[in-house]
Protein backbone atom coordinates (compact mmCIF):
# COMPACT_ATOMS: atom_id res chain seq x y z
CA UNK A 1 0.00 0.00 0.00
CA UNK A 2 1.48 3.39 -0.95
CA UNK A 3 2.00 6.00 1.75
CA UNK A 4 0.70 9.53 1.36
CA UNK A 5 1.87 12.30 3.68
CA UNK A 6 0.57 15.82 4.19
CA UNK A 7 1.11 19.01 6.17
CA UNK A 8 -1.65 21.49 6.97
CA UNK A 9 -0.52 25.01 7.86
CA UNK A 10 -2.84 27.49 9.59
CA UNK A 11 -2.18 31.20 10.11
CA UNK A 12 -3.81 33.91 12.19
CA UNK A 13 -3.26 37.65 12.47
CA UNK A 14 -3.00 38.63 16.14
CA UNK A 15 -3.83 42.32 15.78
CA UNK A 16 -0.80 44.53 16.38
CA UNK A 17 0.80 41.74 18.44
CA UNK A 18 2.05 39.72 15.46
CA UNK A 19 1.06 36.51 13.73
CA UNK A 20 0.38 32.94 14.86
CA UNK A 21 1.02 29.78 12.85
CA UNK A 22 0.32 26.09 13.52
CA UNK A 23 1.31 23.09 11.39
CA UNK A 24 -0.32 19.65 11.50
CA UNK A 25 1.31 16.63 9.85
CA UNK A 26 -0.39 13.37 8.99
CA UNK A 27 -0.27 10.15 7.02
CA UNK A 28 -3.22 9.39 4.76
CA UNK A 29 -4.23 5.88 5.79
CA UNK A 30 -6.00 4.54 2.70
CA UNK A 31 -5.47 2.29 -0.32
CA UNK A 32 -6.07 5.18 -2.67
CA UNK A 33 -5.47 8.86 -2.24
CA UNK A 34 -8.47 11.08 -1.47
CA UNK A 35 -9.25 13.68 -4.09
CA UNK A 36 -7.98 17.18 -3.39
CA UNK A 37 -11.53 18.34 -2.72
CA UNK A 38 -12.10 15.59 -0.15
CA UNK A 39 -8.70 16.18 1.45
CA UNK A 40 -9.37 19.88 1.93
CA UNK A 41 -12.89 19.28 3.27
CA UNK A 42 -11.70 16.62 5.74
CA UNK A 43 -8.72 18.64 6.95
CA UNK A 44 -10.93 21.70 7.41
CA UNK A 45 -13.34 19.55 9.45
CA UNK A 46 -10.44 18.19 11.53
CA UNK A 47 -9.14 21.70 12.24
CA UNK A 48 -12.65 22.84 13.14
CA UNK A 49 -12.79 20.01 15.66
CA UNK A 50 -9.48 21.08 17.18
CA UNK A 51 -10.23 24.79 17.49
CA UNK A 52 -14.02 25.08 17.55
CA UNK A 53 -15.60 21.88 18.87
CA UNK A 54 -12.99 21.69 21.64
CA UNK A 55 -13.95 25.19 22.79
CA UNK A 56 -10.39 26.47 22.35
CA UNK A 57 -11.36 29.48 20.23
CA UNK A 58 -13.68 30.59 23.06
CA UNK A 59 -10.59 31.74 25.00
CA UNK A 60 -8.81 33.19 21.97
CA UNK A 61 -9.24 36.97 21.54
CA UNK A 62 -11.33 38.31 18.68
CA UNK A 63 -8.18 40.03 17.39
CA UNK A 64 -6.74 36.55 16.67
CA UNK A 65 -8.26 36.41 13.20
CA UNK A 66 -7.81 33.33 11.02
CA UNK A 67 -6.21 34.45 7.77
CA UNK A 68 -5.64 31.28 5.77
CA UNK A 69 -5.01 27.56 5.82
CA UNK A 70 -3.14 25.52 3.26
CA UNK A 71 -2.47 21.85 2.62
CA UNK A 72 0.68 20.43 1.03
CA UNK A 73 1.44 16.88 -0.01
CA UNK A 74 4.92 16.02 1.23
CA UNK A 75 7.47 13.21 1.04
CA UNK A 76 8.19 10.74 3.85
CA UNK A 77 10.83 13.18 5.11
CA UNK A 78 8.51 16.20 5.00
CA UNK A 79 9.70 17.83 1.77
CA UNK A 80 6.93 19.50 -0.23
CA UNK A 81 5.81 17.61 -3.34
CA UNK A 82 2.89 19.83 -4.32
CA UNK A 83 0.42 22.34 -2.94
CA UNK A 84 -3.03 20.74 -2.65
CA UNK A 85 -4.98 23.92 -1.94
CA UNK A 86 -6.32 26.21 0.74
CA UNK A 87 -9.25 26.35 3.13
CA UNK A 88 -9.38 30.03 4.02
CA UNK A 89 -13.13 29.91 4.65
CA UNK A 90 -12.74 27.92 7.89
CA UNK A 91 -14.15 29.80 10.90
CA UNK A 92 -11.22 29.48 13.31
CA UNK A 93 -10.98 33.04 14.62
CA UNK A 94 -10.97 33.88 18.32
CA UNK A 95 -14.31 34.55 20.00
CA UNK A 96 -13.42 36.23 23.33
CA UNK A 97 -13.46 39.97 23.99
CA UNK A 98 -11.26 39.70 27.08
CA UNK A 99 -7.84 41.35 27.23
CA UNK A 100 -5.58 39.97 24.51
CA UNK A 101 -2.09 38.57 25.00
CA UNK A 102 0.93 38.42 22.65
CA UNK A 103 1.61 35.31 20.54
CA UNK A 104 4.51 33.99 22.64
CA UNK A 105 2.12 33.56 25.59
CA UNK A 106 0.77 30.39 23.97
CA UNK A 107 -0.89 27.24 25.25
CA UNK A 108 1.48 24.28 25.05
CA UNK A 109 0.86 20.59 24.30
CA UNK A 110 3.07 17.59 23.56
CA UNK A 111 2.22 14.37 21.70
CA UNK A 112 4.16 11.17 22.31
CA UNK A 113 5.33 8.51 19.85
CA UNK A 114 6.75 5.01 20.29
CA UNK A 115 10.11 6.15 18.92
CA UNK A 116 12.53 7.14 21.71
CA UNK A 117 13.13 10.88 22.00
CA UNK A 118 10.72 11.69 19.16
CA UNK A 119 7.59 13.65 19.99
CA UNK A 120 5.45 16.39 18.59
CA UNK A 121 4.86 19.75 20.20
CA UNK A 122 2.19 22.33 19.58
CA UNK A 123 1.79 25.88 20.78
CA UNK A 124 -1.80 26.90 20.30
CA UNK A 125 -2.75 30.60 19.95
CA UNK A 126 -2.56 32.67 23.13
CA UNK A 127 -5.49 32.71 25.57
CA UNK A 128 -7.09 35.92 26.80
CA UNK A 129 -6.05 37.23 30.21
CA UNK A 130 -9.28 35.97 31.76
CA UNK A 131 -8.21 32.39 30.98
CA UNK A 132 -5.15 32.80 33.21
CA UNK A 133 -5.20 33.17 37.00
CA UNK A 134 -2.07 33.52 39.16
CA UNK A 135 0.07 32.71 36.13
CA UNK A 136 -1.76 29.43 35.38
CA UNK A 137 -4.51 28.46 32.96
CA UNK A 138 -7.92 28.27 34.61
CA UNK A 139 -9.73 24.93 34.85
CA UNK A 140 -11.99 25.87 31.94
CA UNK A 141 -9.04 26.87 29.78
CA UNK A 142 -7.29 23.60 30.64
CA UNK A 143 -10.36 21.60 29.65
CA UNK A 144 -10.43 23.35 26.26
CA UNK A 145 -6.70 22.74 25.78
CA UNK A 146 -7.04 19.06 26.69
CA UNK A 147 -9.93 18.65 24.24
CA UNK A 148 -8.00 20.36 21.44
CA UNK A 149 -4.89 18.30 22.10
CA UNK A 150 -6.92 15.07 22.14
CA UNK A 151 -8.41 15.91 18.74
CA UNK A 152 -4.97 16.82 17.35
CA UNK A 153 -3.39 13.56 18.51
CA UNK A 154 -6.33 11.41 17.40
CA UNK A 155 -6.14 12.58 13.80
CA UNK A 156 -9.20 12.42 11.57
CA UNK A 157 -11.57 9.45 11.45
CA UNK A 158 -14.06 8.56 8.71
CA UNK A 159 -16.85 6.12 9.60
CA UNK A 160 -14.94 4.97 12.66
CA UNK A 161 -11.74 4.25 10.73
CA UNK A 162 -8.58 6.38 11.26
CA UNK A 163 -8.20 8.14 7.92
CA UNK A 164 -5.55 10.75 8.64
CA UNK A 165 -3.01 9.52 11.19
CA UNK A 166 -1.42 12.42 13.07
CA UNK A 167 2.31 12.42 13.70
CA UNK A 168 5.56 14.30 13.18
CA UNK A 169 8.32 14.47 10.61
CA UNK A 170 11.34 13.80 12.80
CA UNK A 171 14.78 15.08 11.90
CA UNK A 172 16.18 12.44 14.24
CA UNK A 173 14.97 9.48 12.18
CA UNK A 174 14.42 11.36 8.89
CA UNK A 175 10.89 10.09 8.46
CA UNK A 176 7.28 10.44 9.55
CA UNK A 177 6.54 9.06 13.02
CA UNK A 178 2.90 8.56 14.13
CA UNK A 179 1.67 9.52 17.58
CA UNK A 180 0.87 6.68 19.97
CA UNK A 181 -2.34 8.24 21.26
CA UNK A 182 -0.91 9.84 24.39
CA UNK A 183 0.13 13.38 25.14
CA UNK A 184 0.71 16.05 27.74
CA UNK A 185 -0.52 19.59 28.31
CA UNK A 186 0.78 22.21 30.70
CA UNK A 187 -1.23 24.78 32.65
CA UNK A 188 1.60 27.32 32.39
CA UNK A 189 1.20 29.68 29.41
CA UNK A 190 4.52 29.41 27.60
CA UNK A 191 6.95 31.86 26.14
CA UNK A 192 9.12 29.43 24.14
CA UNK A 193 8.77 30.00 20.41
CA UNK A 194 11.58 27.82 19.04
CA UNK A 195 11.58 24.08 18.43
CA UNK A 196 13.98 21.98 20.47
CA UNK A 197 16.42 19.60 18.71
CA UNK A 198 14.81 16.24 17.98
CA UNK A 199 11.28 17.61 18.11
CA UNK A 200 9.12 16.93 15.09
CA UNK A 201 6.73 19.22 13.28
Amino acid sequence: MPDFFYKATLRWNNGVLGKVQNTFSFKHNALTQDSDTVLLANVSAWMTGIYVTSGLRNIMHTSVVFSDGGLDQVSATGDIIRHVGGFGDANLSGQSTGESMPGPVAMAATARTNTPKVRGSKRFPPPVEGAVAEGLLTNSAMSFLVAATTRWIAGYTVLGVPRYVAGVFSSQVSSFVPFNGTGLVTNIPGTQVTRKPGRGY
